[in-house]
């Protein structure tokens, strides 16, 4: 049984993502300000930065979440930003994370480094000497 599990989730792009802000005036008209948000039993666990004026936004952004409960769903939500208004809502799915594969992975915190598992076998010592070697003395 998984107790807790890191995930990270990748935020590329969308496409044709509507025009919001035809009826706002003084905006740019056919054009929208979108960004995502993402929540996890509730709370907001991440906003992406908002691309001004574009219908094809561009994120390549990264989201790391800690999930204690797989079957919670992870709510996406995509926004027009409004400024001074209430923003608009463009868009929504559900990620079911107990339905995603799973990487394991044995993670080293003295080299820094993290490799797929495959056995409980050590790290080499001379693998990096300058990380694991002690501060020197002043």
């Amino acid at each position: 049984m998984v107790s807790a599990v890191h995930l990270v989730i990748r935020i590329s792009r969308a496409a044709s993502v509507g025009e919001r802000t035809k009826r706002c005036v003084g905006l740019i008209a056919g054009t929208s300000d979108p960004y995502v948000k993402f929540k996890v039993g509730g709370k907001t666990v991440y906003r992406s930065r908002t691309v001004m004026r574009n219908l094809n936004p561009r994120w390549d952004e990264k989201l790391s979440v800690m999930l204690d409960d797989l079957d919670k769903l992870i709510d996406v939500r995509v926004y027009d930003y409004d400024r001074g208004l209430r923003d608009d809502w463009m868009g929504s799915a559900a990620i079911q994370p107990a339905q995603l594969p799973l990487n394991v992975y044995d993670i080293h915190p003295r080299l820094h480094t993290s490799r797929p598992f495959t056995s409980p076998t050590p790290p080499r010592k001379d693998t990096n000497p300058d990380i694991c070697r002690p501060p020197a003395r002043v």
